[in-house]
């Protein structure tokens, strides 16, 4: 059976240069090869040798090795290579001349055939191409030839080389265009070569280049013989036959490359069975560590959700060091939710004689200390509140025993906020909010920590089947997780765990992660206020106290009432990111002037009056109105000219900076309805 010799000679390839060059350096070698004097005569190299400390080089070693398994019996080393597999083999040939002659001697085959029944029950080779070749084919990690797309596999059966189905249309020639590229050309040519599709065209056959310009070579020195040759019968016989040996051949090559793809989408369901198993494998070597530990198996489950605990690899002990500490803050999130419904009697006692030890710490703080201090919830998470809540649960705990632990309180929640910020700004580095040279590095840059606290770095925590919601920099944060019922827990803190319930259902831990679209509009939206956003930190946009009016909403209604809010600048940006960001509308906010300010905050602060407190009573807790607050400072401290935030402050700060948007319009009526009262 005849087989084409692929060449460039009069091609006109639409892969130009590329095409051109890798045909030409093929044809280049192939010459050589056929002309040994024309090698080009290379000094010979000789391979470095390593001393090692004590014995042989590595050169002798590998070199003895190699010989003693050579030494051994020809039937011997055949049935020791039949155990590998097809790529091992291919790289064993590459190590010596030695391998490489047993792996391509007539008796080889069965190795190969062996080999390929132990990785996936390959086809067999096909006569136009070694073994070898074949095996780095199959099973070698293949890039695409024209854009080196890598690790491919959508093999090209037919063409017997790696290609993507974006490079095909732009690389073969699609055989309807034959006469625009070829003109001259018998299409009868196209039949006598293998054809392939592709995904946009499936109804379209295309051809390559070389395939082409070869056999219309060889086609038409046939048809040249029968017009030239006196023996016209004998040349028309030779060119019949021609044809049918050709046409034999394409359906040869084309029902083997049926075979090869039918056997890839088979292979690929073994090499993903392959992979659960090790999977598996490697989630069960997990469960026994944690058993051995004390932990129950019911407990243990939780760990299957997380992709720490769903590894293709091996369970060295460098990576049960890495990935231990965060499994088993979930085993024991786990283990806390499963003791809550079992020992809920016990657990509940437990976690009073906690809260009072925590009561008592913030009665050593100043009252707007406590303001800043985190929910009981997560109090009970700290490992030694933890212990003491969930461990031991048959022995009496004593109130003492959560005093003495509380006693270290200073120093956990130190470390939480720590912990807060290299989570915040681990999540600023992994969203762009830094350079490009601290991205590529993956490094922070130097006072990383000041971008916390500007008014253009904003977090939004995304919480399932919740609305997400938005906090402007590192102290917003800290108000939300103390003002919000449903934040009770830390962002990512490993010594936090997740211990909260809604409506009876366990909820998804939220997640927080620096938003970049919210802080691109806040940076706007202080450019707009004449501000520097490099300086421009939260605590100045909320000492600026403005109220803001979106004029792309103003002159809209639903329901009869105009959308006319007086936002807080949080509240602006905020609305813009939600109402406006899908359509791409530009922030365009009008800031209303100092009177239209006060009619509206008098609107707001009529929602709740009594919200301030004194900074310098432990006992006066009880938040009061403005003017009692300053009557018990005169009267009571003696304090004639009292400061905010040094001797009183605002005991809800999230609402008094984030107040819920009052209707403009609807403020200016009431005010005109009612006497001005004096601003508090």
């Amino acid at each position: 059976m005849p087989v084409t010799a692929r060449s460039d000679k009069g091609s006109v390839s639409r892969r130009r240069h590329k095409g051109h060059a890798s045909n030409a350096s093929s044809a280049g070698a192939g010459e050589t090869r056929k002309n040994p004097a024309r090698l080009p005569k290379t000094p010979k190299r000789e391979r470095a040798r390593v001393a090692q400390a004590n014995g042989p080089s590595n050169v002798d070693v590998t070199h003895a090795q190699a010989s003693a398994l050579l030494s051994l019996p020809l039937d011997v080393i055949f049935e020791i290579l039949s155990f590998l597999k097809p790529l091992e083999l291919a790289n064993l040939a590459q190590t010596s001349r030695a391998f490489r002659t047993t792996l391509t001697t007539p008796r080889s085959p069965k190795i190969w055939r062996s080999a390929r029944q132990h990785a996936g029950n390959a086809p067999e080779c096909p006569q136009r191409m070694s073994e070898i070749s074949w095996a780095r084919f199959l099973y070698g990690s293949v890039e695409c030839e024209e854009c080196g797309v890598p690790n491919l596999r959508n093999l090209d059966f037919v063409l017997m080389r790696p290609m993507c189905d974006q490079c095909k249309p732009d690389t073969l020639l699609c055989g309807c265009c034959l006469s625009d590229y070829f003109p001259g050309v018998d299409c009868a040519v196209l039949d006598l070569i293998p054809h392939v599709h592709v995904e946009s065209h499936p109804w379209a056959k295309y051809y390559l280049d070389a395939d082409i310009v070869a056999m219309a070579t060889i086609y038409g020195e046939l048809q040249r013989d029968i017009e030239v040759n006196t023996r016209k019968a004998a040349a028309k016989k030779a060119l019949h036959q021609f044809k049918n040996e050709r046409i034999k051949h394409v359906h040869a090559v084309l029902e083997h490359a049926n075979k090869c793809t039918q056997w890839l989408r088979e292979f690929q369901v073994y090499l993903d069975n392959e992979k659960q198993d090790r999977i598996e494998q490697y989630y069960n070597q997990i469960v026994r560590r944690f058993r051995e530990l004390g932990y129950e198996e019911q407990d243990i489950q939780a760990i299957r959700s997380k992709s720490e605990a769903m590894c293709d690899r091996a369970v060295t002990e460098q990576v049960w060091k890495q990935i231990r500490p965060v499994l088993q803050t979930r085993v024991e999130m786990a283990r806390c939710k499963r003791l809550d419904k079992d020992e809920e009697a016990i657990i509940t006692s437990r976690k009073a004689l906690v809260r009072n030890a925590y009561d008592a710490y913030k009665l050593t703080l100043r009252p707007l200390e406590r303001l800043h201090t985190p929910v009981p919830e997560l109090i009970y998470a700290i490992p030694a509140f933890r212990a003491l809540i969930y461990m031991n649960l048959d022995a009496l705990l004593k109130q003492t025993a959560c005093n003495e632990a509380a006693q270290r309180l200073p120093e956990y929640l130190s470390a939480f906020n720590d912990q807060l910020k290299c989570c915040l700004l681990q999540s600023m580095l992994d969203n762009g909010a830094f350079d490009r040279g601290a991205r590529r590095a993956k490094q922070l840059p130097k006072n990383a920590d000041a971008r916390l606290s500007l008014a253009t770095t904003v977090f939004k925590q995304v919480i399932p089947r919740k609305l997400d919601r938005t906090f402007f920099s590192y102290n917003g944060v800290v108000l939300g997780m103390k003002m919000l019922d449903i934040w009770k827990l830390s962002c990512q803190a490993d010594f936090w765990v997740a211990m909260y319930e809604t409506q009876g259902r366990e909820m998804e831990q939220p997640t927080l992660s620096y938003d970049a679209h919210a802080s691109a509009a806040a940076k706007t939206f202080v450019v707009q206020l004449g501000l520097d956003h490099a300086i421009t930190r939260s605590d100045d946009m909320d000492d600026l106290n403005g109220r803001f009016v979106c004029q792309h909403c103003k002159h809209r209604e639903f329901l009869g009432i105009l959308r006319d809010k007086a936002y807080s600048w949080r509240a602006a940006v905020e609305h813009h990111i939600i109402a406006h960001t899908r359509s791409n509308l530009p922030m365009f906010f009008k800031a209303l002037n100092e009177d239209e300010v006060k009619i509206v905050r008098r609107i707001e602060d009529g929602l709740r009056l009594q919200v301030w407190m004194c900074n310098h009573c432990p006992s006066y807790n009880v938040p009061a109105t403005f003017y009692d607050v300053q009557e018990h400072l005169t009267t009571t401290h003696a304090i004639s000219k009292p400061e905010e935030n040094s001797d009183y402050f605002h005991a809800f700060p999230a609402f008094r900076y984030d107040p819920p948007p009052q209707s403009f319009s609807r403020c200016l009526q009431l005010a005109a309805a009612v006497d001005p009262a004096e601003d508090g």
